[in-house]
């Protein structure tokens, strides 16, 4: 369930859930050794110069800013078919690419993607945010505005209905809107959002990950501690109930870590992980992707290449 967009010593990670796609804003940005975090301009100033030599994974900064390169997408069924497929979207033209589907262009520089099932077809839509005015657009479908800029989109089934609703989080307040459901505060900023299946009842409830110290609060149901600075969470339904287990991918090595059921690895430093239900049997399988050439490794079943860096 997860999908990044990759720049030099940054991570946007995107945590899908309830057949939508959101992106979480977080750069990776590199201190001088030793140093104190920086303000968020500096660090941006610096990984857009490429200054990548000496990174400090531990501080996270939010950020929604276009990415120069390819969103990697790996969590949407766009075949109808109960798998996902990976994807591609290049924020610089508006194409798609969905592997072995389908090539189309959808959306302009700036965009977001945010494809999902919101028509309850049990096929996802590709669809785009526009982070600068809030407008939402569905493909062959419906256009409306819901956020603001600065916010982060994340569409899930909040109902259990099926569909995919559009929803964003705040991050310097912790506000959460769910269009036409409901608001509540809940998080604080440096926190990631992350909505999906806790109880296993079907529909997406709200979730955080610090990552300074490893908490994660799921709300209304439970608080832990696991994983910490540096590791990236993807969560997703990687046992045999129904219900999302807390798991985290280390980008330094490769360790993923899935709460009170595995360990193992998965990559190398650099890899951005893509965990997804690429079989279709309801649980999630880890998934990590190389950059540089847009080789995919899917654990326990393939290998392929798609979305290189060009």
């Amino acid at each position: 369930f997860g999908a990044f967009c990759s720049a030099p010593g940054s991570f946007c990670p995107f945590l899908p859930g309830g057949g939508g796609l959101s992106i979480l804003g977080t750069d990776y940005a590199p201190l001088p050794t030793g140093g104190n975090p920086r303000s968020r301009e500096f660090l941006l100033a610096l990984v857009r110069a490429g200054k990548t030599a000496d990174v400090d994974y531990g501080s996270a900064v939010f950020a929604i800013e276009p990415c120069p390169q390819n969103f990697i997408l790996g969590s949407s069924d766009f075949s109808g078919d109960g798998a996902s497929e990976a994807a591609v979207f290049r924020p610089a033209s508006g194409l798609w690419a969905v592997r072995g589907l389908s090539r189309f262009s959808f959306g302009t520089a700036g965009d977001l993607p945010v494809g999902g099932d919101y028509s309850g077809n049990g096929t996802a839509e590709a669809a785009i945010f526009r982070p600068t005015s809030g407008l939402w657009a569905v493909r062959q479908s419906s256009r409306f505005g819901f956020g603001n800029s600065g916010d982060i989109p994340l569409p899930r089934d909040y109902t259990g209905g099926g569909k995919a609703v559009a929803a964003v989080f705040t991050p310097a307040t912790g506000l959460w809107a769910i269009r036409e459901l409901t608001r509540f505060t809940f998080g604080e900023a440096g926190d990631f959002p992350l909505p999906g299946d806790w109880d296993g009842d079907g529909t997406a409830g709200a979730a955080v990950f610090r990552p300074a110290d490893g908490l994660w609060v799921v709300r209304g149901i439970s608080r832990f501690y696991f994983g910490g600075a540096g590791d990236l969470p993807v969560p997703g339904n990687y046992g045999n109930g129904a219900a999302w287990e807390a798991a985290v991918y280390r980008p330094a090595d490769g360790r993923w870590a899935v709460r009170n059921l595995t360990v193992f690895y998965l990559g190398r430093e650099g890899d951005l992980p893509g965990p997804a239900d690429f079989d279709g049997d309801g649980t999630t399988i880890a998934s990590v992707r190389r950059p540089a050439d847009g080789r995919w490794a899917v654990r326990g079943a393939t290998r392929f290449y798609l979305g290189a860096i060009d």
